[in-house]
């Protein structure tokens, strides 16, 4: 019988689960609508912790008090405040700062609102997993893989908001994003170690096939995860062309991803054939028919995107399905070496 504890940190950790897969999903929003310097500064917004919704902050205003930080957009120029002041009557350049960290100086609200959503699950995220983090410690079942993990799941996500801090330095710099979508699918991959270790649901006894088809698989969905950011990087090179050319441009990366696809799909029937017999309520079946239906979806989405020239909506449900498909791939390939019998 699991104390209240422990249920109170599988909790957070759903909770956990949940916000990661938000973030991603919000944070491939913030890349097809060009929203990431929606906020040019990081980690406030314009110098401030509420997002300027309007022009109304970000344009100068004469007897205003401006603090130290705090951002205008001025005769083309994004200005910061380098110290608390009180504006005069007439706009005085000697008060400002040029932004020297990059060249940006545009201002779009709806880019603004995105990024802000963005970054406010993002520190929400940073709270519960905090809140895993020190149930943890007072788990009294697997205490020492719960800590340690949790650790680490709250050490990738202060890294996320590094790197997340890089990619806005860096204008949206190609490689930076792909780093930040990288360490988004390895802190999913944490958590779904945790979720298998301490999941109480009955599991079925493993055919040496089956181990081996959830290892090739678990590895597969990753090789495949990679080559999808690596499309990604490369569809970003191609932003100033028009999007009917991307897929011919990409050439070999996109039919290689695609292509191949059709093994991990493969491995996905193999799976059913095994444990179609088995039990409906055991962990595997429970894990499994999400990955039936998320790689329907998957494969689905990204011929969307292969025949209908990468349309902008698709791109955040391709990487939603992913991150999803991830979390339950690999509970099932966890599962292998932390299962329980719990009668």
């Amino acid at each position: 019988m699991e104390n209240r504890v422990q249920l109170i940190f599988k909790r957070f950790t759903k909770w956990t689960i949940f916000y990661t897969i938000f973030v991603v999903f919000a944070g491939s929003l913030v890349k097809v609508t060009g929203s990431g310097m929606g906020c040019p500064d990081w980690p406030k917004c314009f110098g401030y912790y509420a997002p300027p919704f309007t022009d109304a902050k970000i344009t100068w205003k004469s007897n205003h008090l401006y603090e130290e930080s705090q951002m205008i957009i001025h005769d083309g120029e994004l200005l910061i405040a380098p110290l608390d002041f009180q504006s005069a009557v007439s706009f005085n350049r000697l008060n400002w700062a040029r932004y020297d960290k990059h060249d940006y100086n545009g201002y779009k609200p709806i880019h603004t609102i995105i990024e802000a959503v963005n970054r406010w699950a993002s520190v929400l995220l940073g709270f519960v997993a905090l809140g895993m983090v020190v149930f943890s410690f007072r788990t009294s079942i697997f205490r020492v893989v719960n800590i340690v993990f949790s650790l680490a799941v709250f050490f990738l996500i202060g890294f996320e908001a590094w790197l997340g801090k890089l990619v806005v330095d860096g204008v949206l710099n190609p490689a930076d994003i792909s780093y930040h979508m990288l360490t988004a699918f390895g802190i999913v991959i944490v958590l779904s170690a945790i979720h298998a270790r301490n999941s109480s649901a009955k599991s079925i006894e493993y055919s040496p096939l089956y181990k081996k088809i959830q290892i090739g698989a678990f590895s597969y969905l990753l090789l495949q995860l990679v080559l999808g950011v690596v499309l990604r990087q490369t569809f970003d090179a191609y932003a100033d062309i028009a999007r009917d050319t991307w897929v011919d441009e990409a050439s070999i990366t996109f039919y290689v991803h695609r292509s191949s696809s059709l093994i991990y799909v493969l491995l996905t029937v193999i799976t059913w054939r095994i444990i179609k017999v088995l039990p409906k309520d055991s962990y595997e079946w429970k894990s499994f028919k999400w990955i039936l239906i998320m790689t329907v979806l998957e494969v689905f989405s990204g011929a969307i995107m292969g025949y209908l020239d990468v349309p902008k909506s698709a791109q955040p449900v391709h990487v939603i399905l992913s991150s999803i498909l991830l979390l339950v791939q690999a509970n099932l390939f966890f599962r292998i070496f932390w299962k329980r019998n719990i009668k």
